[in-house]
C-alpha cells in the first residue's frame, strides 16, 4: 500500500488589484524534498542501490532536469544524460514527440550498455521507455506492467481509456483485478473515484493513485526502475505481455455530426458484439474488437482495430470503411 503524497499549502498572502482583494496567494516550500522523501516511503531503495543499474536519461525541461538527475542518482541509478540541456524546449516541438529524438536515444542505450532508456516530455507528465535491447516499450505494454505489478501488490481496481488493449483485459482477469473503463481524457476522475490502485492510458500515461492522483512519470520512472531491479530486463518483461494485432485511422467528420455516424456504427454492430458506450462505441467481440471514439478537438473520428487473429485485422478494417462510406 503506497503513502499518499500530499502537498501542503504554506505562506498564504492576499492578493490585491487596485485596492480590492481578489484572492489569495500560496506558496510550497521546498517541494522538491517534500517529494523526494515521500517517494522513499514508498520504494525500497536498497532493491535499487543494490541492482545499481544504467538509466539513459532524455528531458529537455531545464527546470527538472536537475532535480531528476538527482533523485535517481539518490537512488544509485547510474545516470547518463542525452539531450538534456539547462534551456528551455518548451518552443520547440515537445521531446517526446519528436521521433528522431527516440530512435537516437534507443542506438545509444545498447551502445553504452544502459538497463533503461527514459525521454520524459517537456511538460513532465509523459514518458517513454526504451528497454535495454534499445526497443521502444509500447504504451498499451507498459500499463500493462504496471497494471499487473500493482495487483500483485495491491488487489483491487485497474482504470484505463476505452482505447485499452486486449492484452490489459487478459492481465486484470488473471491477477483477480478489476478493469474500469473511462472516457479518454478522464482517467484521472475515474482513478480517484473508484480508488483504483494503477491507472494508464495513451501517451506514455501512468498514474498511482495512492501516491498522487495525477499523471506522474518521475514516480513511473523509479516504479520501473524498481521493477527491473527486483525481477528481470524490460525486454522480458514486456514479452510476456501478449501483443496482438493493432491499427488505427482517423477520418475527417465535422463535429456537429459525429454523434450520428456514432449511432450508426452502434446499430450496425451491436448484433454481432458486446457494445461499450463509455466513449464513442466499442464493439468487443470473441477475439477482436472495433473502437470509434470522436476527437476532442479536431473535426475527426478516430478509429481502432485489434485482434488476436491478423487475419480478421483486413476484415474489420474494411467493414468498417464500408458503414462509413454509407454513411457519407
Amino acid at each position: 500500500m503506497y503513502s499518499n503524497y500530499e502537498i501542503h499549502l504554506e505562506d498564504t498572502r492576499p492578493i490585491s488589484v487596485s485596492g480590492d482583494k481578489v484572492g489569495q496567494l500560496k506558496y510550497v516550500n521546498e517541494y522538491f524534498d517534500k517529494y523526494h522523501d515521500a517517494i522513499l516511503k514508498n520504494i525500497d531503495k536498497e532493491v535499487i542501490i543494490n541492482k545499481r543499474p544504467k538509466g539513459m536519461l532524455n528531458c529537455g525541461n531545464k527546470y527538472i532536469m536537475p532535480y531528476i538527475t538527482k533523485l535517481l542518482a539518490s537512488f544509485g541509478v547510474d545516470n547518463i544524460l542525452f539531450s538534456c540541456q539547462n534551456s528551455d524546449t518548451n518552443d520547440e516541438k515537445d521531446l517526446l514527440a519528436r521521433s528522431e529524438n527516440i530512435s537516437t536515444l534507443s542506438d545509444v542505450v545498447t551502445t553504452v550498455g544502459a538497463d533503461l532508456g527514459i525521454s520524459l516530455d517537456n511538460e513532465m507528465d509523459k514518458v517513454v521507455f526504451i528497454d535495454e535491447l534499445g526497443d521502444v516499450v509500447k504504451d498499451q505494454t507498459m500499463i500493462s506492467i504496471f497494471a499487473k505489478k500493482s495487483l500483485k501488490e495491491n488487489p483491487g481496481n485497474i482504470v484505463s481509456s476505452v482505447v485499452f488493449s486486449l492484452a490489459l483485459e487478459e492481465i486484470v482477469t488473471q491477477e483477480n483485478g478489476k478493469l474500469i473503463k473511462a472516457p479518454v481524457n478522464s482517467i484521472l476522475n475515474k482513478a480517484v473515484n473508484s480508488k483504483a490502485v494503477f491507472a494508464g492510458d495513451e501517451p506514455g500515461t501512468y498514474v498511482f493513485p495512492q501516491f498522487q492522483s495525477c499523471s506522474d512519470p518521475i514516480f513511473a520512472t523509479i516504479m520501473l526502475i524498481k521493477i527491473i531491479s527486483e525481477n528481470k530486463p524490460l525486454s522480458q518483461l514486456a514479452n510476456e505481455i501478449p501483443e496482438y494485432h493493432r491499427t488505427g485511422f482517423t477520418i475527417k467528420w465535422e463535429h456537429e455530426n459525429k454523434s450520428r455516424v456514432i449511432q450508426i456504427l452502434k446499430e450496425k454492430l451491436e448484433k454481432k458484439g458486446n457494445i461499450d458506450n463509455t466513449y464513442g462505441v466499442r464493439v468487443d467481440f470473441e477475439d477482436s474488437y472495433v473502437l470509434a471514439r470522436p476527437s476532442i478537438f479536431d473535426p475527426i473520428l478516430k478509429i481502432y482495430i485489434e485482434t488476436k487473429d491478423p487475419s480478421n485485422l483486413p476484415i474489420l478494417n474494411r467493414e468498417i470503411n464500408e458503414i462509413i462510406s454509407e454513411i457519407k
